[in-house]
């Protein structure tokens, strides 16, 4: 039986509803159509910002671990160097005086597991903690370094530790001689579980990854570790990415790909750590970055279904035309509202990434500039000053017997110590170009560009006098009271100086004024200015 409607006129009623069906068919697929144009943006928006989140994830890592293993390696150079000038006048070492200086440099390695010394033929007799017969001639990292005087900074294979019976990779370097022959290693054991509090405050969800890679695309550590803290330790992973990356040092776009260690499906970045052969690889699990679109892919398509039979079933029952285009409206003003979704997830990502880049170059503790911060501006101002032919100074702080401060008052008020310390170095930081930061430990920098050495003496000896001034009660300091000693270096670059030169000087300086007493500022002998 038809159905009569008398608006059609002399259109029968089956063309009628013919036409009703075909429209309702071309509707329903029409959005369709526009609800994957939906899900392939959202798709797309997803997987750049998991890229983009994965990338700076990665740069944030290497910048931290970069810094703790420069740290440890500047410990060891001066190790290196103290070694050197013990012996050029033929003599051996003085184990006492060698002793306290490996102690010194230890209390200013927050990660390391002690700093020792071998003697040529592998015996270790130096530094703390150190076991009867204890002897590292077989081990990869003393052979490397007495085989070849060049060798640099070595790193061992992940072991055990003979002492902390704990995973551990060594980092070492060599010892010569007046002649220049080999006169044992200087060396120092870092608990890779150390690694791994550094890897766990990045939070890379319940599925992401960070590992750290030798030259051999071995892996040193991992975080987290399904079955246990050092099962995976070892294990080769044959990535072509980690592959390209170990035999070019450059840095690719991040890519997809499946674990091999848990079968995991990410998108991980993976960066070189500059200066060593390591490589850092951070994994953000797919599923979990697609975890929300997943969710409005199924709502939307729920709706679409639902759309399409509910416009079905009213076509057939009523033919009314006006029904569609309700429908239509709905799903547009859904797209509209999805869209707004997605902005407004993007403007909170883009803030986040905002406010982590900022973090990312503040020290957590005192508030001022971190390690990274200070030497990507000094490099700038390093170049800078030898583009105008201008001096770069540099002060470096030490906190005179911080570690006794610390171990009589405790962690709470050697922090609050070293709050105080930072916040007057601030005060001192009055022209645009001066930089304060915190070196390291209770160490602090601070950059002032055009300065002479004089002006910069002036300024090192102001500040210290200001921190004295505050009378901060010190109980196992001579003096009862908190201070500092500064090393004072002034230079003007030459093109091709390395920034590490100016900063070298003034520990230099810095290790003399410690050696005269403390509470003192010694500027630098060698100042040279580089033509």
């Amino acid at each position: 039986m038809w159905l009569r409607i008398p608006m059609l006129g002399n259109i029968r009623q089956e063309n009628f509803v013919r036409r009703m069906v075909v429209g309702a068919v071309l509707a329903s697929l029409l959005v369709g159509f526009l609800v994957a144009l939906v899900l392939v943006q959202g798709f797309r928006q997803r997987e750049e910002q998991a890229v983009v989140t994965v990338e700076n994830l990665s740069w944030v890592i290497e910048q931290s671990l970069g810094g703790a293993i420069t740290l440890i390696d500047h410990a060891l150079l001066s190790a290196s160097d103290e070694a050197s000038r013990q012996m050029q006048d033929g003599g051996g070492l003085d184990p006492v005086s060698f002793n306290a200086f490996l102690a010194r440099q230890n209390a200013r390695l927050p990660n390391a597991d002690g700093l020792r010394a071998t003697n040529a033929e592998g015996a270790t007799l130096y530094g703390e903690g150190v076991l009867p017969g204890a002897n590292a001639v077989g081990r990869d990292y003393f052979i490397k370094l007495r085989d070849d005087p060049n060798a640099g900074l070595a790193m061992s294979k992940p072991l055990i530790g003979r002492i902390s019976k704990k995973w551990a990779v060594i980092f070492a370097r060599r010892m010569n001689k007046p002649d220049g022959s080999f006169a044992g290693v200087v060396f120092s054991p870092i608990n890779l579980e150390s690694f791994t509090k550094i890897f766990s405050q990045i939070k890379v969800g319940q599925q992401g990854a960070v590992s750290l890679f030798d030259s051999e695309a071995a892996l040193v550590v991992r975080y987290p570790e399904q079955n246990g803290f050092g099962s995976a330790i070892g294990k080769k992973v044959n990535s072509n990415l980690l592959q390209e990356l170990i035999k070019t040092g450059k840095s690719k776009n991040a890519e997809r790909a499946i674990s091999q260690v848990d079968g995991v499906d990410r998108i991980y970045s993976s960066r070189k750590i500059t200066g060593y052969e390591l490589y850092i690889s951070v994994g953000l699990s797919i599923e979990e970055s697609l975890e929300g679109w997943k969710t409005n892919a199924i709502t939307l398509i729920v709706i679409w279904l639902l759309f399409t039979l509910v416009f079905f079933s009213l076509t057939i029952q009523t033919a009314r035309g006006w029904r569609q285009r309700v429908a239509t409206l709905k799903t547009l003003e859904e797209k509209a509202e999805l869209e707004a979704k997605v902005a407004d997830r993007t403007r909170d990502l883009e803030e986040l990434n905002r406010k982590l880049s900022a973090l990312s170059a503040t020290d957590g503790l005192t508030g001022i500039a971190n390690r990274r911060r200070f030497d990507e501006t000094f490099a700038q101002e390093w170049n800078r000053a030898a583009r105008s032919g201008q001096t770069l100074a540099l002060i470096l702080f030490d906190v005179d017997l911080f570690k006794n401060y610390n171990d009589h008052y405790g962690h709470l008020k050697g922090d609050d110590c070293l709050r105080k310390v930072a916040q007057l170095l601030h005060g001192h930081a009055r022209r645009s170009g001066d930089l304060v930061a915190r070196y390291g430990g209770e160490e602090f920098a601070f950059m002032a560009p055009g300065m002479d050495d004089e002006a910069i003496f002036a300024l090192a000896e102001t500040i210290r006098k200001a921190l004295e001034g505050l009378e901060i009660p010190h109980a196992m300091s001579p003096l009862s009271r908190v201070t500092i000693s500064a090393g004072v270096a002034v230079r003007v670059p030459g093109f091709g100086d390395p920034p590490e030169s100016l900063v070298m000087l003034a520990d230099q300086a810095l290790y003399r004024a410690k050696r005269e007493g403390r509470n003192r500022t010694i500027l630098a002998e060698d100042v040279v200015a580089a033509e």
